[in-house]
C-alpha cells in the first residue's frame, strides 16, 4: 500500500496475530469494567458494549470509484464494517449518547437531504427577502471530513465540547470522563486488513461509522463557529451543512469573502477544503 498518514500497519496475519487480536479484545472488555467500576450499576451498559470474541470479524479495505471527482476517475478507500466488528457495539452505544447533544447544539444548521435543504432555503427567502441579483452562493467541501485529525485531538475536542457547550457533567447518567475514555478505546481499536496485513487508523476512522460522523461534526463545529461569527455572516446570511458539504449565501463584496476564506484556510490548514463561489453553483445535485 502507498504511504499514508490516515492509518498505519499494525501487524501481519498469522496465528500469533490471531492471539494478539484476541488479547486486544479481552483488554477492551476489561477496560470497559475498569471505566464503569460499578459493574452492577452499569450492567445494562456493559451488556451493550462487551465484545463477544467468538463472533468477531475483522473489517477489510476495498476501493470504490469517487464520482464526486468527475470528469476524473479516482478511487476512494472504504472499510467494510459489520455488526460483528470489535468496535461496532461500542461505537453504536457512544453515538446514541452523543447524537442528541450535538443535534441540539447544531439545530437548524444541518441539512438532512436535498429536500430539507430546499425547504429551509425557501423559508429563508420568504422570511428575510435577502436573495438579490448580486447574491453569491458559496460551497465548501471538507474532503478529509472522516479523517480530520489524530485521535488525541479528536478526544480533546470532544472534552472541550462538553465543557464549553454542553455544560452538563453527565449524559444519560454517564459522566463525560467515562464517555471520553470509551471513545478513546473505540478510536484506538479500529483495525482492518488489506493484502495480508492488519492496519489501524491513526486519524478519524471508517467513513460509514455513525460515531466518526458525530465526532467529525463536533470537530468541524469550531470551524463553523469561525465562519458564522464573522460580522458579515451575522447579517441574515443563509448557512447550513450536509455531512461534509457547507452552503451559504453571500451579499457582501467578493474581496471580503476571499479574505474570510483565506483566514479560514490558514487557521484550519489541516482541513482539505474544496471551495467554490458564484451566482450559479451545484449543491447536493441541485443547480
Amino acid at each position: 500500500m502507498l504511504q499514508t498518514d490516515l492509518f498505519e500497519i499494525d501487524t501481519t496475519i498469522d496465528q500469533t496475530t490471531r492471539d494478539y487480536l484476541t488479547n486486544k479484545i479481552k483488554l477492551m472488555n476489561r477496560e470497559f469494567e475498569n471505566i464503569f467500576m460499578n459493574t452492577t450499576k452499569y450492567k445494562d451498559e456493559l451488556k451493550k458494549i462487551n465484545v463477544v470474541i467468538d463472533k468477531v470479524e475483522l473489517p477489510y479495505l476495498y476501493f470504490l470509484p469517487d464520482l464526486s471527482q468527475q470528469p476524473l476517475l479516482n478511487v476512494k478507500p472504504m472499510i467494510m464494517t459489520t455488526q460483528y466488528n470489535a468496535t461496532y457495539r461500542l461505537g453504536k452505544f457512544l453515538n446514541q449518547l452523543l447524537q442528541t447533544a450535538i443535534d441540539i447544539h447544531q439545530q437548524g444548521r444541518i441539512f438532512h437531504n436535498g429536500n430539507d435543504f430546499l425547504e429551509k432555503f425557501h423559508n429563508y427567502i420568504d422570511q428575510y427577502d435577502r436573495l438579490r441579483s448580486k447574491t453569491n452562493f458559496v460551497t465548501i467541501t471538507i474532503k478529509n471530513f472522516y479523517h480530520l485529525a489524530p485521535h488525541d485531538i479528536l478526544l480533546s475536542t470532544l472534552l472541550d465540547f462538553f465543557m464549553k457547550f454542553y455544560h452538563l457533567p453527565v449524559v444519560e447518567n454517564i459522566h463525560i470522563t467515562k464517555i471520553v475514555r470509551l471513545t478513546s478505546l473505540f478510536l484506538h481499536n479500529n483495525r482492518f486488513y488489506y493484502d495480508g496485513k492488519i492496519y489501524r487508523f491513526i486519524k478519524g476512522g471508517p467513513s460509514n461509522s455513525g460515531l466518526i460522523e458525530t465526532l467529525s461534526n463536533i470537530y468541524v463545529n469550531r470551524m463553523e463557529k469561525f465562519l458564522i461569527d464573522q460580522s458579515s455572516m451575522k447579517q441574515n446570511e443563509f448557512y447550513g451543512r450536509y455531512h461534509n458539504q457547507i452552503f451559504f449565501t453571500w451579499n457582501q463584496s467578493l474581496d471580503e469573502l476571499q479574505q474570510i476564506l483565506k483566514s479560514m484556510t490558514s487557521e484550519y490548514h489541516h482541513l482539505n477544503f474544496d471551495i467554490h463561489f458564484g451566482k450559479k453553483l451545484n449543491y447536493l445535485d441541485l443547480y
